[in-house]
């Protein structure tokens, strides 16, 4: 895979590349299409550091300035996770409408950030909506709450590419969400692999913050404060990244399989023996 020179080409033997989809080459003979994904997202954060950072400081700045006032009205912390989940997305919509690392020809074509928010918005909201439904069911349900969780954990791990498809491909919500699952279906324990050693870095990351807000004297604003500037500037953008680049390559890897599936020639009748 390889996105404007900057990313690894994945290879298997003396396969090559066959198909290219807005900058991310997709090599056909490669089974697992996030092999790697988390490395050349890595790559396209440090290539980008500088603008990345000031992006997300953009975004995340602000969203600590009203986790302290929530917190300083006495506000729950469900509402500072509600304004920090409303950053994150953002910032998935401008990864995804104007992705770092991207040149040449084949490059994406840059989308508007205010278009992008207001075409992704609505994908937003039904995922934050899932994810209210799986809150909602903890104290109603008690033991029972994983009869609607697990569902709704699965409709949300099918869901994930929702924002980014909606951006790029300016499709509506429900065709949206219909081509993420389109696209994660078949690459599903990929997909959970991705995000499972996503998650681990993610500890990594923050453990030197929670080792800090962990301490007795440590006010409650900057216990809230202090997790969502680092995991948001410091993280947010790798995360943002990853998804934009996990959409592309299955993207790819579905258009590659329909290509294929096209090409194929039909079985005609067998041909009748000679008299």
């Amino acid at each position: 895979m390889q996105m404007g020179g900057n990313l690894s080409e994945l290879r298997l033997g003396s396969a090559t590349v066959l198909a290219t989809m807005s900058g991310y080459a997709y090599d056909r003979a490669v089974t697992d299409p996030l092999e790697g994904v988390l490395r050349d997202a890595w790559h396209l954060y440090r290539a980008s550091a500088g603008r990345m950072l000031l992006i997300a400081g953009a975004i995340y700045g602000p969203t600590a300035g009203l986790i302290a006032l929530i917190t300083v009205n006495r506000g729950s912390a469900a509402w500072c996770d509600a304004v920090v989940g409303a950053a994150t997305f953002v910032l998935i919509a401008v990864v995804a409408a104007r992705p770092p690392g991207s040149s040449g020809s084949d490059a994406p074509t840059p989308i508007r950030l205010a278009t992008a928010v207001v075409r992704a918005a609505p994908a937003a909201a039904v995922l934050a909506a899932v994810w209210l439904v799986i809150l909602a069911s903890i104290p109603i349900l008690k033991f029972w709450d994983f009869l609607v969780a697990i569902p709704a954990l699965y409709l949300m791990f099918m869901w994930l590419l929702a924002v980014p498809v909606v951006i790029i491909e300016d499709l509506p919500v429900p065709a949206g969400v219909r081509r993420s699952w389109r696209l994660i279906h078949g690459h599903g324990s990929e997909v959970l692999w991705a995000l499972a050693k996503a998650y681990g870095i993610s500890i990594l990351v923050m453990l030197i913050p929670i080792n800090v807000i962990s301490r007795p004297a440590m006010p409650v604003v900057l216990h809230r404060m202090i997790p969502a500037i680092v995991g948001g500037v410091g993280y947010g953008p790798f995360v943002a990244i990853a998804l934009t680049l996990m959409y592309y390559r299955l993207a790819a890897a579905r258009s590659a399989a329909e290509l294929d599936a096209r090409s194929e020639p039909s079985a005609g009748p067998e041909a009748a023996p000679a008299g």
